[in-house]
C-alpha cells in the first residue's frame, strides 16, 4: 500500500474530522444566540453553560432527545462514509 492510499484509507475512516466540525457549528452557533440576546451576563454565563437545556426540560425527555440526535447523526455519517468510499473506489480503479 503507498502513501497515496493510505491517506485515501486514512481520509476515509476519519470523514476528515467533520464530526467534530459540525458539532462544534452547532456549539458556536447557541453560544451567538445567547450573546446577541439582551439578558444580564449572569443568565447568559448561566445559558452557556447549561445551553438552555437543563433549566427547561426534565433529565429523561433530555436524554431522549439525545438519544434521538445521536441515531440520526450516525446514520446521516454511514451515507457520508459510504459517498466516500464509493468515491475513492472510483478514483482508485481509474
Amino acid at each position: 500500500m503507498n502513501l497515496d492510499e493510505l491517506r485515501v484509507d486514512c481520509a476515509i475512516r476519519q470523514k476528515k474530522g467533520l464530526h467534530f466540525i459540525l458539532a462544534s457549528v452547532v456549539i458556536w452557533c447557541a453560544v451567538l444566540a445567547v450573546h446577541l440576546t439582551s439578558l444580564p451576563s449572569e443568565t447568559k454565563n448561566l445559558l452557556i453553560t447549561a445551553l438552555a437545556a437543563g433549566c427547561l426540560f426534565p433529565p429523561y425527555i433530555l436524554a431522549v432527545c439525545m438519544v434521538i440526535v445521536e441515531v440520526l447523526f450516525s446514520i446521516v455519517l454511514i451515507f457520508e462514509n459510504r459517498k466516500i468510499k464509493k468515491t475513492a473506489y472510483a478514483v482508485s480503479s481509474t
